[in-house]
């Protein structure tokens, strides 16, 4: 329900539904980065979660899967053997794209 008041004609609520994210991946860590990368994520009432590292920009089509900890807020990923490029790093929880961010590869 709401109500606009004729003092200041403001549109006031007496509840608000607030939706959030059940998981979220905060950051890559360093990025751009040459050997190794860390994740971290939150994970919220998922069964499993991986992380989908795919090539972009013509480096290449393959992507690498990486099983998350359900009970761990981070990982580290060794990328030394990734070519230079661009790449996307995906959070998947339970078969679907939760989240993404962009990584950086020199």
């Amino acid at each position: 329900m709401w109500y606009i008041t004729t003092v200041d004609g403001f549109k006031y609520y007496s509840e608000v539904d607030v939706a959030i994210k059940p998981s979220v991946l905060y950051a890559i860590s360093p990025n751009p980065a040459i050997n190794q990368i860390t994740v971290s994520y939150k994970l919220n009432e998922v069964g499993s979660a991986y992380l989908m590292i795919l090539g972009s920009y013509g480096t290449t089509n393959d992507s690498n899967n990486y099983v998350l900890d359900l009970n761990s807020t981070e990982t580290t990923i060794d990328i030394s053997n990734y070519p230079n490029g661009f790449y996307t790093v995906a959070l998947i929880c339970n078969g679907q794209i939760i989240d993404a961010k962009n990584l950086v590869k020199q």
